[in-house]
């Protein structure tokens, strides 16, 4: 199931990252090409929180020591760091806070997934599991793109987009064959 949370995470995280900037003009009104990047960017970070909370539980299960903290401490530094070199290169205070907030994130998930693997022995993302991640990333951008050529209207560029990503996802869930998506549809449907 880890695998999934990174594949559907990664999906998120794109497709929120691709239409992010067109929900928050629908949202606000109008937003300076600097509010797009910062949403853009902020929506990359999904698929990293999602495998660290996903992990935090079996990793604080698996010990009575405090690997989480650590992660978390790791993390931090890994921010703190980010956001000084970010800072002496852009001088911008907020791309540089969302740049180490990313980052710091992608470092606690990496560091979740290794414990895991020390502690539990898993290997959490298979070769079959890239490739699908990388057909699923192509497929996300080939639906957006073609969207945006075609539709100048956010509103319903948005909800196309949605409505796209929507159907393939269920031709996905009930065509696949691969173990992942066997796993869930067992979950879902209780077959």
């Amino acid at each position: 199931m880890i695998g999934l949370v990174v594949l559907i995470g990664t999906i998120m995280s794109i497709s929120l990252s691709l239409i992010g900037p067109e929900l928050v003009q629908i949202w606000l009104g109008k937003i300076s090409d600097n509010g797009r990047d910062i949403v853009t960017y902020l929506m990359m970070v999904i698929p990293f929180y999602a495998l660290v909370g996903v992990l935090r539980s079996p990793i604080d299960a698996s010990s009575q020591k405090g690997y989480n903290s650590n992660i978390y401490i790791i993390s931090v530094l890994a921010m703190f760091i980010t956001y000084k070199i970010f800072i002496e290169i852009t001088h911008d205070y907020v791309i540089s806070g969302v740049v180490c907030f990313i980052i710091g994130y992608l470092v606690a998930s990496i560091y979740s997934l290794y414990m895991i693997k020390k502690m539990y022995g898993l290997s959490i993302i298979s070769s079959i599991q890239w490739i699908e991640l990388l057909i699923s990333i192509l497929f996300t951008f080939i639906i957006f793109n073609g969207l945006d050529l075609w539709i100048v209207n956010d509103f319903v560029k948005v909800i196309s987009f949605i409505v796209l990503m929507s159907i393939s996802s269920i031709v996905y869930l009930f065509k696949s064959n691969t173990p992942n998506i066997k796993e869930l549809r067992t979950v879902i449907f209780n077959k």
